[in-house]
């Protein structure tokens, strides 16, 4: 009996080192991608929480200007302040300190 020898076998076939770096270049790019947005995402979310809560401020400092601009309207409270800050008196009164 004669014996053919069979056939090699061929290893599993591994990538090609090339292929492995272009994997790993695609996955670092991939990362990056999804990465960076991200990362500017959240940066702008919390640069919008500062500005809206800087805006809330402003507006109540406002809200507060503006009841002191109606408080000056009153000709009552602009003698109380030219009593009080001033030291003017009515003709006729006298000041005491």
């Amino acid at each position: 009996m004669v014996r053919t020898a069979a056939p090699p076998t061929a290893p599993p076939e591994r990538p090609a080192p090339h292929r492995r770096q272009l994997l790993a270049i695609g996955l670092l790019v991939a990362a990056f991608l999804v990465f960076f947005p991200t990362k500017q995402l959240v940066a702008q979310k919390m640069r919008m929480h500062r500005l809206e809560a800087r805006l809330v401020e402003l507006q109540r400092n406002n809200e507060e200007l503006e009841a002191e601009v109606r408080r000056m309207q009153d000709p009552q409270e602009l003698e109380i302040l030219a009593r009080e800050r001033l030291g003017l008196v009515k003709p006729g009164e006298d000041a005491y300190m």
